[in-house]
């Protein structure tokens, strides 16, 4: 866990190596390391605290899938503030493009009107 971890009130969990090498082999790092501590905590958390490990399984395989496609936190909807999809940003830019060409036209139309 990163230093953001230190906030956290609840009982700090050791990443056992599987749900590591579970991350790291669907190339989900990033996105776990992106996630908020407490988030990352409970995840491990919940996984260990399953008796069978059929159950830890189970667990690890809906964090990895929840991780994979985002927005998803214990399958509650979830938004990051801080990260968002290449979708998302790709039409943050799309949008801001037109907004940006919508001034350069404005102040293209107003120079014409009073250059007279």
């Amino acid at each position: 866990m990163t230093s953001d971890a230190s906030r956290l009130t609840r009982a700090l969990h050791e990443m056992p190596a599987f749900v590591r090498e579970a991350i790291a082999l669907r190339g989900l790092d990033a996105k776990y390391a992106a996630r908020p501590a407490y988030q990352r905590n409970d995840y491990v958390g919940w996984i260990v605290r399953a008796k069978l490990p059929e159950t830890q399984q189970k667990r690890l395989a809906q964090m990895l899938d929840e991780l994979e496609a985002g927005g998803v936190y214990m399958r509650m909807r979830w938004k990051c503030a801080c990260v968002g999809t290449a979708r998302t940003n790709a039409l943050i830019c799309a949008r801001f493009l037109v907004w940006l060409t919508s001034q350069a036209l404005h102040r293209l139309h107003r120079r014409r009107l009073f250059a007279g």
